[in-house]
């Protein structure tokens, strides 16, 4: 008999919970048997650390199970871990996290605190979210798969967030739907708020985000060096307005602070 805290998803009240239920949205499987409830997880063998991080904060010593999954023409070594709590499953559930949900889901209104909901958010981009970096352009785009309504869900919170300004279009396809972002602006206001904290993520995508940013240096606007001050400055144009935010010794500091900014006062103002 295994172990596993099957009260962990009873209340949404830490980051890391946030974080799981979010990715138990995109990647998670109830499965229901009449008389007892099992989540599966299955991911690709390259993430199976990603599995184990879910079992430590679950306290569960369940194996991590891998078999060969046959996907169109091709064939992968995925891992899987099987949880049998009817009662954690019967949580997810009250949570909208529910059996055969790829047609149905929801975004979870009040079921995540606000503070928490960039978790929750990152959760799901870990697992049905994209980054696509296009080398021969240097400029990247980011993506969301779902329903209809939960895109919606996650569009209204960039929106309220000051994270986008621009009305995005979500597009058909299949029995899912998707939207894309493209502003660098707006991609990069994106991933500051999900990754801000840095306290759980899958590793490939943000390594993958990281080196990117890292090969594709791009001048942040309002962030400057001071030959003088010896320091980097961190300004924001509000109404024809300049004014400092401060002054920083390192550029990754400054923009971190420019983009703080922005997030702060995109909504009611305009920026430059």
């Amino acid at each position: 008999m295994y172990k596993y805290n099957e009260n962990f998803f009873e209340k949404i009240d830490s980051p890391r919970k946030a974080y799981w239920l979010g990715f138990l949205y995109a990647d998670g499987c109830i499965l229901d048997q009449r008389k007892s409830k099992i989540l599966e997880i299955t991911l690709s063998k390259n993430d199976k650390n990603h599995l184990q991080k879910f079992l430590d904060d679950l306290e569960s010593d369940v194996p991590i199970k891998t078999k060969k999954v046959k996907l169109g023409n091709k064939e992968y070594e995925a891992c899987r871990i099987f949880i049998c709590s009817t009662y954690l499953c019967d949580c997810l559930i009250e949570l909208d996290c529910t059996p055969r949900k790829s047609l149905t889901l929801e975004f979870p209104k009040n079921k995540v605190p606000d503070n928490l909901i960039n978790y929750f958010i990152l959760g799901y981009f870990d697992g049905d979210g994209c980054f696509s970096p296009r080398e021969d352009t240097n400029t990247a785009s980011l993506s969301f798969i779902g329903t209809y309504d939960f895109l919606i869900g996650i569009l209204n919170v960039f929106k309220d967030k000051g994270l986008v300004n621009k009305y995005t279009k979500i597009y058909k396809k299949g029995n899912a739907y998707h939207f894309f972002l493209y502003n660098k602006a707006n991609i990069k206001r994106i991933l500051f708020y999900l990754y801000g904290n840095k306290e759980i993520y899958l590793e490939r995508k943000y390594v993958k985000i990281k080196e990117f940013y890292k090969n594709h240096k791009t001048h942040q606007r309002g962030v400057y060096f001071n030959k003088r001050l010896k320091k980097w400055i961190a300004c924001i144009t509000i109404n024809k307005k300049r004014n400092i935010i401060g002054k920083f010794e390192d550029e990754e500091s400054a923009i971190q602070a420019r983009i703080e900014k922005e997030i702060e006062l995109f909504k009611n103002a305009e920026i430059k």
